[in-house]
């Protein structure tokens, strides 16, 4: 299937990607060997690291690791109307003319070892259509999530059923047996990890920007850039030329005896890493060396009762770009950092420009109607001084459900069996009543909700449900695509004249609406939220997604003194995973004593 966009944009972009294969320790001497079916030959080597090229394939050799073959890819997908989005699975892809360059640096340039890199250009052709492209494969493991992965033939359709969606495969006959009935997830005690120093910088979505880590096979990925989880595609205007460097990230390659000694060593050669950003030897203009960056330094100060809470995540974000959210701004680099038990935080190696502060604060919703701007300098240390995280808040608070820190994690996740089971199963605790802390990356965690509540919708009764054992974490529709709604039941000792505000924080939805309706279930809604969400969390193992709020304001004429119920619908079922996952919500009455409001917030 061919993508198609707008003429005129032969030259509309400029996407580089810089691949770095270096291992330490003597390299083995022996002749790259050739990609099956290909007649390649060595374009450009130093020393053992040797590139080799073809016309469906890149080689990267150092001796000890090569990798070649149709089993990885990079790709960038144009969309119609200057977009570009993620992966596109369809066809086989061939380089282009001067699409790949390789590199070498200079003798110990990169901490002792000399490296060999590999970067990619790729602009629509000059019929203005898209090109794929493949190159060796990208991996990444998280230690979170250890796992036995299934073989390539595991997963054939000979010993494995497809599921729901594409991604989902159930092992039926799996050649380790202690796989049987997994949802995706060969014993050598040989580790191979993506190491990414500070992914932060390039990778956009702010630093709870989560990846693909359920995807079937024993393929791992880096996902430079895609839509998962709601992160929007990068707009690009008429003939604009962009630019961006991705990287760089070491694919390293360990052994030792035992799976435990391949992470500490992992997690040691990634400090080592860290520690050497930026590297001083990347030769492209936009990955700026380290006397080419800046510093920001700064105290956050939070009000009243939130002072002592849970540690901020600081972060810089391009000031020109006209989308001011950072979950929304794709096209530049983000700079982030948490703060210390004081407050205080540095941001270290900043590109110099002209950036908006932001932040990312559990524990309450943030007042960011006013972001200061920043300059950044090379060489420079900028102080920005105080800044004061003010609560969003009108009025006091009349009850609250869930926690505000864009997940859900902390309702109803309820427990699966074996069957099903593609999380690991050593972490236990966390929410709900026995649950696993990572119980919603189970395949079909969502069906529990009908075995729960096989007739009537959940009621939550305020002042006696407990969210982490009466919320189930994800609204959604039953089976046969039955919209489903949740009643919120609350006593008011008097109604007080003004309006009510309703605050929803939503840690993901995927083609949602909500409808808001106040004491008569079946009548004409008092507030639609319209269609929003299509981060498709819930069928991909997330616990969040793209985050929303809503502020609604509901006239104090729909409430009564006594017993009052909140209803809100889920109105959209046009696809078996339409859902929304709250974060928060709360109900403020209007504001009678302005000096008490601080005090009675959250």
């Amino acid at each position: 299937m061919e993508k198609k966009m707008r003429m005129g944009l032969e030259r509309a972009s400029l996407l580089r990607m810089v691949l770095i294969l270096a291992l330490g320790g003597a390299l083995v001497q022996r002749a790259p060997r050739r990609c099956q079916g290909e007649a390649a030959a060595p374009l450009r080597g130093a020393g053992e690291l040797v590139y080799t090229e073809s016309a469906e394939n890149v080689m990267l050799s150092n001796g000890r690791l090569e990798r070649c073959g149709a089993r990885g890819y990079w790709d960038m997908h144009w969309e119609y109307g200057s977009y570009i989005t993620g992966t596109d699975y369809n066809g086989k892809c061939r380089f282009g003319d001067n699409d790949g360059a390789a590199w070498t640096t200079a003798d110990g340039a990169g901490g002792g070892d000399q490296l060999l890199g590999v970067t990619f250009r790729q602009e629509p052709s000059s019929a203005g259509q898209a090109r794929r492209h493949r190159v060796p494969p990208l991996m990444q493991l998280t230690e979170l999530r250890l796992r036995f992965m299934p073989t390539r033939l595991d997963i054939s359709k000979h010993r494995s059923a497809a599921l729901a969606f594409k991604e989902a495969r159930m092992l039926t006959r799996p050649q380790n047996k202690s796989l049987l009935f997994e949802v995706d997830h060969n014993k050598a005690n040989i580790g191979v990890w993506i190491i990414s120093p500070h992914k932060w910088e390039y990778l956009a979505g702010g630093p709870n920007k989560q990846e693909l880590t359920v995807q079937t096979g024993p393929n791992l990925l880096a996902m430079l850039h895609s839509c998962h989880y709601g992160t929007p595609a990068i707009p690009l205007e008429g003939s604009e030329q962009w630019a961006k460097a991705f990287g760089p990230f070491l694919l390293y390659v360990n052994h030792a005896r035992d799976i435990k000694s391949l992470i500490d060593d992992a997690k040691a050669r990634a400090a080592l890493e860290t520690a050497s950003w930026p590297y001083p030897w990347v030769p492209f203009p936009e990955y700026r060396k380290p006397e080419q960056r800046g510093t920001v330094t700064g105290r956050v100060v939070k009000l009243g009762r939130y002072q002592h809470g849970p540690a901020t995540w600081v972060g810089l974000t391009d000031a020109l770009s006209p989308i001011s959210n950072w979950e929304d701004e794709v096209k530049g680099h983000q700079f982030w950092n948490v703060t210390n038990a004081e407050g205080e935080f540095t941001l270290y190696n900043v590109n110099p420009g002209t950036y908006l502060l932001q932040s990312l604060v559990e524990g309450f919703l943030v007042d960011s109607s006013v972001l200061q701007t920043v300059t950044v300098k090379a060489g420079w240390v900028s102080s920005v001084g105080e800044i004061v995280l003010r609560p969003k808040q009108k009025g006091p608070t009349v009850w609250e459900i869930g926690q505000p820190d864009r997940s859900a994690a902390e309702f109803l996740i309820p427990d699966l069996d074996k069957s099903r089971d593609s999380s690991d199963a050593s972490s236990t605790g966390g929410s709900g009543s026995g649950a696993l802390k990572d119980g919603f990356r189970h395949y079909g965690v969502w069906d529990k909700f009908v075995e729960l509540y096989p007739m009537a919708d959940p009621v939550f009764v305020v002042g006696q449900s407990d969210y982490a054992k009466d919320w189930f974490f994800a609204h959604v529709n039953r089976p046969n695509r039955t919209t489903t709604q949740r009643e919120i039941r609350f006593r008011l000792d008097a109604v007080v004249p003004g309006d009510y505000t309703l605050r929803l924080a939503i840690a993901g939805a995927h083609q949602a609406a909500l409808e808001i309706r106040l004491n008569n279930p079946s009548g004409s809604p008092l507030h639609d939220t319209g269609a929003f969400g299509r981060d498709n969390a819930l069928a991909r193992a997330g616990i969040h997604g793209h985050y929303h709020e809503f502020s609604i304001s509901l006239s104090h004429m729909n409430f009564r003194a006594g017993l009052n119920s909140l209803f809100l619908r889920q109105r959209k079922n046009q696809n078996k995973f339409s859902y929304v996952m709250y974060d928060y919500l709360r109900l403020e009455a209007p504001l009678v004593s302005p000096g008490s409001l601080l005090a009675s917030s959250r």
